[in-house]
């Protein structure tokens, strides 16, 4: 699997500290990621459910503000 991202914010501090804690922001999406099985991944139906998810877990691991918006700007699954 291979994905990049785009996130939304109101404020430029959350962007800012999404950046500063790039690691600890992908590591909670490489876990919420890794939990998930290959079919539920390949279904785009639950794409939506999925940056849903992703959005809440990186709201979960920053002070500063929240991402509003997660986009997949590439998914490929090989």
């Amino acid at each position: 699997l291979l994905v990049n991202v785009a996130l939304e914010a109101a404020e430029e501090k959350t962007i800012a500290q999404i950046a500063e804690r790039e690691f600890v922001v992908r590591d909670a999406m490489l876990a919420v990621m890794g939990a998930k099985t290959v079919p539920e991944l390949a279904d785009i139906a639950q794409r939506a459910a999925l940056k849903d998810t992703l959005r809440m877990e990186i709201n979960k691991v920053i002070d500063e503000g929240k991402v509003e918006r997660f986009y997949f700007t590439q998914y490929v699954m090989q």
